[in-house]
């Protein structure tokens, strides 16, 4: 039978953390398994009396080892942080969990293409786009650096045209959740320094090997953190990175932003006439600029004398104040 994701996130929320604490609290019984046993490790290939074991016989080191050495408080952190994550709502009352299935979906479908093979399926979303959006340079990916990866990504993730799959496939607000989790990223810087001292404590790497690594690895991770908490590009092209259930609204009383919603260069845009647009109400401007429909049909007619009807009634805030002050009447 076919496990839904549903119910796999499901369960992932409800117990993981039980199953974790459980094994936390019975693992300094870790020398009574039998996969720690000489025998299964003669069998599996490893070898048995390692120099990093220091005398210590193998069910003796590697149980110490899993009970006192590996740090299992920075770990728990990081799960717990994750678990919350994956499993809060998304602005339409979904768990995150299914928003990050379907996104290793579509990217284990861009993988396939970009490689030459046949997806599985393409989700009706990809189709809206030209093809080049969902085919990637596989061959940076096998052969370049870490530089020459981002540089790649960069180019592809600052092509206007396909932002907008981009942004609802990668840049979600489920994404936003995790990124700008602080004490997540904390702890997972806590637990790449926590490991960089085990390798050193334990398996005598030098401080200077293990802190060149640790440099190399966490400059990776800090630059590309950076990267993603604000995407944008020197063409116009950004990403919204706003958190689930975030107030992406503004004015007085909550009033939606007009250029809600909108990405790149028409965003840029639409804020540009809204400044605009403002500069001209504070300088006189008609009480009904901005409104649209019957609303701007009243109040037009109240601004001619034409109508009894208030033409103020439905508007808030500031546009409200405006078209009473421009009405006495009415007030």
């Amino acid at each position: 039978a076919v496990v839904s994701t549903q119910s796999t996130g499901e369960w992932n929320c409800d117990c993981t953390l039980d199953v974790l604490d459980t094994f936390m609290g019975c693992k300094s019984n870790m020398g009574e398994a039998k996969i720690l046993s000489v025998n299964m490790a003669g069998l599996a290939g490893i070898d048995t009396n390692a120099p990093y074991q220091k005398g210590k016989g193998f069910n003796a080191f590697w149980s110490e080892f899993i009970d006192t050495t590996i740090p299992w408080s920075s770990i728990r952190t990081v799960v717990d942080r994750f678990t919350a994550n994956v499993c809060s709502n998304d602005n339409r009352g979904d768990k995150c969990y299914s928003y990050f299935f379907d996104t290793v979906t579509k990217l284990y479908q861009w993988y396939m293409k970009s490689t030459g093979l046949k997806p599985a399926g393409r989700s009706s979303a990809s189709r809206k786009y030209d093809s080049s959006c969902t085919t990637f340079n596989m061959e940076v990916v096998a052969t370049g650096g870490f530089t020459d990866i981002k540089e790649a990504l960069v180019n592809k993730m600052c092509v206007d045209e396909c932002s907008g799959l981009y942004q609802d496939t990668l840049f979600g607000c489920c994404t936003a959740n995790m990124i700008q989790d602080n004490e997540l990223t904390g702890g997972l810087e806590d637990l790449a320094t926590d490991l960089k001292d085990l390798v050193v404590d334990t398996f005598d790497y030098s401080e200077e090997e293990a802190n060149a690594m640790f440099s190399l690895y966490m400059g990776y991770a800090t630059e590309a953190l950076g990267m993603l908490r604000n995407p944008t590009c020197d063409n116009g092209v950004s990403y919204d990175m706003i958190p689930c259930g975030a107030d992406t609204r503004d004015g007085e009383e909550g009033e939606m932003s007009p250029c809600a919603g909108l990405k790149g260069k028409k965003k840029k845009k639409c804020e540009a006439a809204e400044q605009e647009g403002s500069g001209e109400e504070e300088e006189g401007g008609s009480p009904c600029d901005g409104l649209k429909g019957k609303k701007k049909k009243k109040c037009m007619a109240a601004q001619e004398g034409d109508s009894g009807e208030n033409p103020c009634a439905g508007l808030k805030g500031k546009k409200k104040k405006k078209c009473m002050a421009a009405n006495p009447e009415m007030a």
